[in-house]
């Protein structure tokens, strides 16, 4: 979809649209294929009694 936004690859910008996509793909890419779960940290929410 992100790759859909940027449609013409010849611009000027467009090397340094590269240097976001590419990484951006590979990274969800690589959680696709083995998901990372975390366990929520820092401040939590305490009911008053």
């Amino acid at each position: 979809m992100i790759a859909e936004w940027f449609l013409d690859w010849k611009l000027p910008v467009a090397n340094e649209w590269r240097k976001v996509a590419v990484p951006y793909y590979d990274e969800i890419a690589a959680l696709q294929r083995a998901p990372e779960y975390q366990t929520p940290h820092g401040f939590t929410v305490k009911k008053h009694t």
